[in-house]
């Protein structure tokens, strides 16, 4: 049951997007000054070229996150993972994506760090990352680079901005589950030994 939703969830925001991509394909900027040169907008109307990926990254974004939020609960009663487990693999997807379409505006730092953080995920799924050595590495790797990452923001930006402070909020809750996933497996280990 719950698969179906995910691939009814999945379907509906690919057509939300698409829909929304043909819309503002088809409409063209109306207003300004009149001018014999046309505007960045107007070119890009007319030969068929978006103004910029972020114009359609919410739709994206929260199909994608919608998307993974399914398939982790259904992931999770198929499998010996908890919902610890598959909230961080959540955050990271989220981080790894807004990081990424992000950076393809031009920031290559911005774009580089998403690629770090789908590197952190892929790591999590790797066989040996049930290995309780390897995925307590693995976390405190993932909380320093996490760390890194907002120190970073907050020397680089004068100002929050609302994508900024909502990236921030995740990797914050991403920092947060990540250090009671290692508290749980240290008082785990210590029971067993």
């Amino acid at each position: 049951m719950i698969f179906r939703i995910s691939q009814v969830v999945s379907f509906f925001f690919v057509f939300i997007f698409s829909v929304g991509v043909l819309l503002a394909h088809d409409s063209a900027p109306t207003g300004g000054p009149v001018t014999d040169e046309p505007s960045k907008e107007q070119q890009a109307a007319q030969t068929g070229t978006l103004a910029s990926p972020l114009t359609y990254a919410p739709l994206l974004i929260a199909g994608l996150m919608a998307t993974a939020a399914t398939r982790a609960l259904w992931m999770a009663k198929q499998s010996k993972y908890n919902w610890v487990f598959y909230a961080i693999t959540f955050l990271l997807s989220a981080a790894s994506v807004i990081h990424i379409l992000l950076g393809l505006e031009g920031d290559m730092l911005l774009l580089l760090n998403g690629i770090g953080y789908s590197v952190l995920l892929g790591a999590r799924f790797l066989p040996m990352a049930s290995k309780h050595p390897y995925y307590v590495v693995m976390s405190g790797i993932t909380v320093v680079y996490t760390l890194v990452t907002i120190v970073g923001y907050i020397l680089m930006h004068d100002r929050l901005d609302i994508v900024g402070s909502a990236t921030k909020a995740i990797e914050v809750a991403l920092i947060s589950l990540l250090t009671l996933q290692l508290v749980g497996s240290r008082s785990l280990e210590s029971t067993i030994t």
